[in-house]
């Protein structure tokens, strides 16, 4: 079992590599990298609060989810699926054994399934739901998909910018991921002052957790972008939105998929595609000179 030094500069080194595959090489401070982690931290342990089938956090099946971010909703298939079997979401105790025996459940009905899996969530609105969450084979690619909702494409989300302020606080992350639609709390939004208090108890969690990441990261470095090397590929992000329930956190696309070597040449890139141009105008221009 690692101490909780060796911890934090592990699950840092995974997020500097998440983060380095998302935005093209670049290397987060370590006052962004103190904030991701914290958020992480409090969600979902930095992936180690749902190990695989074996039980067991640190062994090959582990789902490697960061900030419990998710992937789709049910969609009517499945949903038809659960019902017939009498399973029905919670968020009490057993939470985690009705969510296994949907997840078995949906495996057996032999629907296409995506990349993911089954865990019960709430809203104030919906109470609870069944719902994907995204699972990886490594860390670091649970890590970036994790950087890619919290700050968005490129970056365009208010809380990457809050991570790249040296100053930014826990409170302003909390707003700015509100706002987006990350956590949606335990408060009612439509009575007075629900959605602060939503804000601030998410903000009071944060503040509780960061000095332990500061702390548990002294001395620490990133270091050099080599270990583990970002796929040879990019990472294909679907940005198509589900269809979600009206009141889930608007955070999922329907995916992160790294796309093997094997894949990236494909029919229309380097040689093939200009053959292919050339003939699209070859053939154009007969037919120009026949009219």
């Amino acid at each position: 079992m690692a101490t909780t030094a060796e911890r934090w500069k592990a699950k840092a080194d995974a997020l500097v590599d998440g983060w380095r595959a998302e935005y093209n090489g670049e290397t987060p401070s370590l006052h962004a990298v103190v904030l991701a982690l914290t958020v992480a931290q409090h969600e979902t342990h930095c992936g180690d609060s749902w190990p695989g089938p074996d039980g067991l956090v640190g062994t090959a099946d582990d789902e490697n989810n960061w900030g419990a971010t998710t992937l789709r909703a049910l969609n009517a298939a499945e949903r038809a699926v659960l019902s017939a079997a009498g399973l029905a979401p919670t968020v009490g105790p057993g939470h985690n054994e009705r969510a296994k025996a949907a997840m078995a459940a949906l495996k057996l009905s032999g629907l296409p399934l995506p990349q993911g899996v089954i865990h019960c969530d709430s809203s104030p609105r919906l109470g609870p739901y069944f719902v994907y969450f995204a699972a990886f084979p490594t860390p670091w690619q649970g890590a970036q998909y994790f950087i890619h909702l919290l700050c968005g494409k490129g970056g365009k989300r208010q809380a990457h910018a809050v991570l790249l302020d040296q100053a930014g606080s826990e409170q302003q992350l909390a707003t700015a991921m509100y706002n987006a639609g990350y956590y949606t709390g335990f408060n009612d939004p439509r009575l007075p002052g629900g959605a602060q208090k939503n804000i601030d108890a998410y903000a009071g969690a944060l503040r509780a957790i960061s000095p332990g990441v500061r702390a548990g990261l002294a001395g620490w470095s990133s270091r050099p972008a080599v270990v583990p090397a970002p796929p040879p590929s990019p990472v294909v992000i679907d940005e198509t939105p589900p269809v979600v329930p009206a009141d889930m956190p608007a955070t999922p696309p329907t995916g992160t998929y790294i796309v093997p070597p094997s894949a990236a040449a494909s029919p229309k890139s380097g040689w093939a595609r200009l053959l292919w141009l050339l003939g699209g105008w070859m053939f154009d221009l007969l037919k120009r000179l026949k009219k």
